[in-house]
């Protein structure tokens, strides 16, 4: 069973063979089968669940939906695949649904921010992907300096970019690229959503041993490890609440929100497998799930939805609770 990857290791190269771009694998289950899983460091417990009214997100004549992103005004964007293989990103209003024409192939909406502007990845002439900013019809297009591809992962209200190249996880900040060093040697460190101030999560993988979540915070990096096994941390929002999986030994996946504590369990109603991607200021939360070897995207709203003193709270322990690596930011 095959998902869209939203985020990139490259396995094969990390053993000395040629790096395939994977749009489309079981980036956990594969890293989970290469590693087992890590004790946690942190004092947290996967007892608890959330529940959510979900809505199914599928655009019309689609074999897979998958939504990668949602706004603070409930804009949802993603990528859908169609029976002949093509590949395009949409986004959906809640009612309707718009799929710009792009002059790339390959294209997935990653990110939208409450401006409207919209991340997303693509393949161009070159036959290599690049990242992109949709704002309106305007297409801005970027590529990590001296790499022959770009993987865009997630966008904040400032404009700031996270993403990915060959081994190296970078922040844009307007034209200047600032890399990311993981926190330990040897290591592969990736980046998958950044919010307004700066946090970045994404994932850790070492040649010597499993995958981490890892938040990456103002220089320094901490490593965040579900006690059921290895982890990898996909989004995060202006509270702090990370949306992320956990995969067992046997490569089997669950999704969780983490709010500095608790790890919570998600599941779609029915569902095979349920992958989280996105997760919004109000707690709202977007992604995939697989039925039948079909992938459909959804839409899950708490209920009910968390109070403003309780997002005070989730926030609090967000900014209060310890850090553990030292990781570095480098001018490109």
């Amino acid at each position: 069973m095959l998902y869209k990857a939203r985020r990139t290791l490259f396995i094969e190269t990390l053993h000395g063979r040629t790096p395939a771009l994977r749009w489309r694998n079981h980036h956990g289950s594969t890293l989970a089968l290469l590693f087992s899983g890590l004790l946690s460091w942190l004092p947290a417990t996967s007892t608890e669940a959330i529940e959510y009214s979900f809505q199914t997100i599928q655009v019309p004549e689609a074999v897979s939906t998958i939504p990668f992103d949602v706004s603070n005004e409930g804009i949802v964007v993603g990528s859908y695949s169609l029976f002949d293989g093509g590949e395009q990103g949409f986004k959906w209003n809640g009612d309707t649904f718009d799929t710009p024409d792009i002059a790339l192939e390959g294209v997935a909406f990653t990110g939208i921010n409450d401006a409207g502007v919209i991340l997303g990845t693509g393949t161009g002439a070159s036959g290599f992907p690049s990242g992109f900013k949709l704002t309106g019809a305007e297409l801005d297009l970027f590529s990590y300096p001296g790499s022959l591809f770009t993987l865009a992962q997630g966008i904040n209200n400032d404009g700031e970019v996270v993403g990915n190249s060959l081994f190296q996880a970078f922040v844009k900040r307007g034209d200047v690229y600032e890399e990311l060093i993981g926190p330990i040697e040897d290591a592969v460190f990736t980046a998958e959503d950044i919010n307004d101030e700066g946090t970045i999560v994404g994932g850790l993988l070492s040649v010597n041993g499993p995958e981490s979540g890892i938040f990456f915070r103002d220089g320094v990096a901490e490593t965040v490890d579900h006690p059921d096994g290895s982890t990898e941390l996909l989004a995060i929002n202006n509270s702090g609440s990370i949306a992320g999986g956990v995969f067992s030994d046997t490569g089997e996946r669950r999704s969780f929100i983490f709010d500095g504590e608790t790890f919570s369990d998600v599941a779609f109603p029915g569902a095979e497998q349920t992958i989280v991607r996105g997760i919004n200021d109000r707690g709202i939360i977007v992604g995939s799930y697989f039925l039948s070897e079909f992938e459909h995207g959804f839409i899950g709203v708490p209920v009910p939805e968390p109070t403003s003193l309780a997002m005070f709270a989730i926030g609090l322990t967000y900014v209060v609770r310890p850090r553990r690596l030292t990781g570095d930011l480098r001018q490109k």
